[in-house]
């Protein structure tokens, strides 16, 4: 079995105490969906939208036929949830029409998010997700207020899944979340659509915190050591610190250098 390699010393001149978290702060939020067919027959929208922090959960669909006899309909949903720790959503968007009918409408269908949110100190986050699209458009965007992208996802024709995580330096910032589709008689694709599914952690941990307490000093090193051993590990960790399936000397040397890196 792999032993400790730091003496006791050196253990106390790595030790890092984080200061107490400063909570990110929620600035604002617009959420909605929508979607409109039609023909000259008939003409239908529906909408929903949100421009609170509360839940926000919603589905709209609209059909719309010509006189013809041929017709469109549009879907969109949304389930989104904010708060200072997370912000999670799921939303879609469909359309579909009659080809080759000139006396139908577009039929539309989008499901939005943006949310404006502000970190007061350098704070860690994951974001996760996917993002699916069939001839439609769907994303997801992580930027900050001054318009540089932290993160970028976009898909037409695929499905996309991501799993990022860092620090986001203190200031502004907002993620967006956006299924949309469009689809008219001309287009040879009847039916098309869009979905995204994203969460936003904000505020996680620093790695090294193996116990959990706020700060990054001995204990967590004496613990993680123990867990490694296999004598006691705290609630919800591992020893496979590099999460690759096994525990083995590079997950002790992940930690290791996660204890020598302030968070």
């Amino acid at each position: 079995m792999i032993k400790p390699i730091l003496t006791l010393s050196s253990l106390a001149s790595l030790c890092v105490f984080q200061a107490a978290s400063a909570q990110p702060t929620i600035l604002g939020a617009q959420r909605s969906i929508y979607a409109a067919a039609g023909g000259d027959a008939s003409y239908e929208q529906h909408s929903d939208s949100i421009n609170s922090t509360a839940p926000f959960a919603s589905s709209v669909s609209a059909c719309g036929a010509s006189v013809s006899g041929a017709s469109g309909c549009a879907d969109a949903s949304q389930s989104s949830q904010l708060s200072a720790k997370a912000i999670v959503a799921f939303g879609s968007a469909g359309a579909s029409t009659t080809t080759d009918a000139t006396d139908l409408e577009q039929s539309v269908a989008h499901s939005v998010m943006v949310v404006r949110f502000r970190v007061a100190e350098v704070t860690r986050y994951r974001l996760r997700g996917s993002i699916s699209s069939n001839y439609a458009g769907s994303s997801v965007v992580l930027f900050h207020a001054s318009g540089s992208t932290v993160h970028q996802f976009f898909e037409s024709l695929s499905t996309t899944e991501f799993d990022e995580s860092g620090s986001l330096a203190p200031g502004e910032y907002e993620l967006h979340a956006l299924a949309d589709a469009s689809v008219d008689p001309s287009s040879p694709i009847s039916s098309i659509g869009a979905s995204y599914q994203t969460q936003l952690q904000l505020g996680l941990p620093c790695p090294a915190d193996f116990d959990a307490d706020g700060a990054v000093d001995f204990f967590d090193y004496d613990q993680f050591v123990r867990c490694f051993e296999g004598s006691f590990c705290p609630p919800g960790q591992t020893a496979d610190f590099d999460a690759d399936g096994t525990t083995d000397f590079f997950d002790y040397d992940a930690f290791v250098r996660a204890f020598e890196t302030p968070c």
